[in-house]
């Protein structure tokens, strides 16, 4: 089995460490690779595709996401087209508009990224997003089970919306230290880029 933490984040937002730094620590925890989601609201995402890039070796890939903040939520988000699309999206134009238009708006900009081919994970989901997350359920492929703070109080629940849904449990840390990869997900396959964990999000096979 292979193994992935899938929400860490670097110096690049407002994490701590620099990807550079983040990477021995991965690979010494047991890490299969290094996923990187910064926020779109505050991210260089181009710096953190670049840093992948030159990071990545055939043993310890750097896979990057984006963690997407809408009025009322956040999404881990991968694929490449994706990625693209958010990265051209203007980050504070875009609060504004789920901020006037709520839940369905929500929504429909899932529903585009998935048209895209997203993979979207609902991370550090609230009380009150379990209590309808049958309204964002067509929209996601996977449900965060954090490590640490309230939301581990959520443990139980996240893992029985994500029975209950056919989705995903995605355990994962939040890193925004060294933390990283002191929870993580299991994988039957080797991810090695961000398509790759959106197919796998998906569909669950072989990329």
């Amino acid at each position: 089995m292979y193994k992935f933490d899938f929400h860490c984040h670097s110096d690049l937002s407002d994490g701590a460490l620099s990807i550079e730094a983040l990477l021995p620590i991965a690979e010494k925890r047991g890490m299969s690779g290094l996923i990187i989601t910064e926020h779109h609201y505050m991210a260089e995402g181009v710096g953190s595709i670049k840093e992948a890039a030159r990071l990545t070796t055939d043993t310890m890939p750097v896979i990057v996401g984006i963690e997407l903040k809408t009025a009322l939520h956040e999404f881990l988000v991968f694929g490449t087209r994706t990625l693209e699309h958010l990265m051209r999206t203007n980050a504070a134009t875009l609060l504004q508009y789920f901020y006037l238009n709520g839940a369905k708006a929500e929504c429909r900009f899932l529903k585009t990224l998935r048209m895209l081919g997203a993979g979207i994970i609902v991370c550090h989901p609230s009380p009150q997003l379990l209590e309808n997350i049958a309204l964002y359920a067509p929209y996601i492929d996977g449900i965060e089970v954090l490590y640490r703070g309230k939301e581990w109080q959520l443990s139980d629940t996240c893992t029985t919306a994500a029975q209950a849904y056919g989705k995903k449990a995605i355990f994962s840390t939040d890193c925004h230290d060294d933390s990283v990869g002191l929870r993580f997900t299991e994988t039957a396959i080797q991810l090695f880029t961000t398509n790759d964990v959106a197919i796998w999000l998906r569909t669950g096979e072989e990329v």
